[in-house]
């Protein structure tokens, strides 16, 4: 048995919500340090009620770990979920990383059955390139598992990284040319926003 990491994160972020508690019913962000990285997403998303609680370079099974510590107690209507990318860089299969998904999926809609869960794609970056065949292999069985539930939302922001030629785009990567600088992230709020806006709205209709 795996021992998780990041207790140290999680409990930060505890600690934050005793003294500041986040609105019950709001949009939880989660995963690993690509969403964690999206230091803006809440002023991206806003006025639309945001709180990120992604941690360090987590893998799904420390998500499925932790959600009932940072996901769950906030109810929320919506999730946003970007996580996968370091089970495959830890030689997990892209069978694995979508099976940890389902996992939360049906966990989540076990308590909230209405709750909409978006899923962002997990990068094609090119230091990964040996785990592509595993990485499209988990996008698109997600994908499919997405157009089988109007409860999921499959969302590709891999285009946002890549130019027309298909390299990567200038000033969106770090040295490792796998996390991500402020310019990607403007680029996954155009993307990610009309979708998130269009969930809200689903979760929120207007009153009679």
């Amino acid at each position: 048995m795996q021992t998780p990491r990041f207790a140290e994160q999680v409990s930060a972020y505890e600690a934050g919500d005793r003294e500041n508690p986040p609105p019950e019913g709001c949009i939880v962000c989660t995963g690993s340090s690509i969403m964690r990285g999206w230091m803006t997403v809440a002023e991206d998303m806003a006025p639309m009620p945001v709180i990120n609680r992604a941690f360090g370079g987590s893998q799904t099974w420390e998500v499925l770990h932790y959600m009932d510590r940072i996901v769950m107690p906030y109810k929320p209507r919506v999730i946003l979920y970007y996580c996968g990318s370091n089970d495959l860089g830890n030689d997990r299969s892209g069978q694995d990383t979508f099976e940890g998904f389902a996992e939360f999926v049906r966990r989540v809609h076990l308590d909230l059955p209405k709750t909409l869960i978006l899923y962002m794609s997990i990068n094609r970056v090119v230091p990964k390139q040996r785990v592509w065949h595993e990485l499209d292999k988990a996008n698109d069985l997600v994908r499919d598992l997405c157009e089988g539930d109007d409860r999921l939302i499959f969302i590709d922001v891999n285009p946002c990284l890549f130019d027309e030629a298909g390299n990567m785009r200038e000033g969106y990567f770090g040295e490792d040319q796998v996390h991500l600088w402020p310019p990607a992230y403007r680029a996954f709020a155009e993307c990610v926003r009309p979708i998130l806006e269009g969930a809200w709205a689903r979760v929120n209709p207007p009153a009679p």
